[in-house]
């Protein structure tokens, strides 16, 4: 029996309330629908289906912790989302037609109401104030006696390829410019004690690839990986010869999310924890040498944009370079907004 969905919207801009997304499936196949997929879906509360009169209804309410008509058009959407994902699998048994599949999926990618984007593709702009450890002309550390500004721009990009055959798991590439200080060597003292003897301005460019199995080490909220990196330093100040150098290696990183990320979508980080063994073509004295950089940042509170960051490169001997970072990160969306560009 050829049959089409009709959706029923009424739109109450109340805080607490919601537009409620009435979907119209026969009996049989939303009874199959209703015990396969119900108990998968993040927003269970969300999704309430009528048997008798064929209706699918996903409407949110607000619980004890009042959420305004935008979070819980979000959180609708998050939930068609997933249960159209759900149903394409079932698609085969049940015979539900494509067209009210489509239905609800492109429900769940209308409009814009949320922080979450759809684009697997998320930019970000930081600028901040860094403080880091200083050397005499001995090349002895001062503690963290040098600070100067930060500057950050970076483009993340996320796919989900499951070749393994766990949903879960992803790619993540990431390429970046940094413009702050960093530790170096030049001619005016003997750098024997640490390998530097003067901090100076800088340039880092980079480039991240990522890949995390899924299953256990990976989630729609967070993920650990593993991959490398390679790079170049530029430093304003070195000894001749040494301004430029580049860098690569491998190790793991974890990232954490404030949201469930949705398949096929992107969003910058609340957390990031990493480690990289690292062989760097010039080290303060020391010429390709393995270093062991560990970087962390946090957003300090959830939809704010102020981080707190540290860094912590472990060289030969006593040639260790680390600083704290206080910064305020956008989103490259963000920021065009800012300037009158976008919606």
């Amino acid at each position: 029996m050829k049959w089409t969905s009709m959706i029923a919207i009424t739109s109450l801009a109340l805080c607490g309330q919601a537009s409620s997304q009435t979907f119209n499936i026969p009996a049989e196949k939303l009874t199959m629908i209703k015990k396969s997929c119900f108990s998968k879906n993040s927003e269970k509360n969300c999704l309430s289906a009528s048997i008798p009169s064929s209706e699918l209804k996903i409407e949110c309410q607000s619980g004890v912790k009042q959420s305004t008509a935008s979070e819980l058009i979000q959180k609708q959407k998050q939930s068609a989302y997933e249960l159209s994902q759900c149903i394409k699998t079932l698609e085969t048994d049940i015979g539900l037609t494509q067209s009210v599949i489509l239905e609800i999926e492109n429900y769940s990618t209308s409009g814009d109401t949320g922080t979450k984007t759809k684009s697997r593709y998320v930019s970000s702009f930081e600028l901040g104030y860094q403080r880091l450890n200083g050397y005499d002309d001995e090349g002895k550390s001062t503690g963290l006696s040098e600070s100067g500004a930060i500057v950050d721009l970076r483009i993340n990009g996320r796919w989900q390829p499951k070749f393994l055959g766990d949903d879960d798991q992803l790619v993540n590439g990431e390429t970046s410019i940094r413009f702050g200080k960093t530790p170096t060597t030049t001619d005016k003292g003997s750098a024997t004690a640490t390998g530097f003897n003067d901090v100076t301005d800088a340039v880092d460019a980079q480039l991240k690839l990522n890949f995390s199995p899924g299953y256990f080490l990976a989630g729609p909220d967070g993920a650990l990986s593993f991959g490398g990196l390679g790079g170049f330093r530029s430093r304003a100040e070195a000894i001749s010869g040494n301004e430029l150098s580049s860098y690569w290696g491998y190790g793991l990183e974890f990232n954490m999310y404030s949201n469930e990320i949705e398949e096929g979508s992107n969003a910058l980080p609340r957390g990031r924890i990493s480690y990289y063994r690292v062989k760097a073509e010039e080290f303060g004295t020391y010429k390709d040498t393995w270093i062991n950089s560990i970087h962390a940042h946090y957003l300090l509170v959830e939809d704010k944009p102020f981080l707190v960051g540290i860094k912590a490169n472990f060289g030969p001997a006593d040639s260790d370079d680390y600083a704290i970072n206080f910064s305020i990160r956008q989103s490259g969306e963000e920021l065009l907004k800012f300037f009158g560009f976008g919606g």
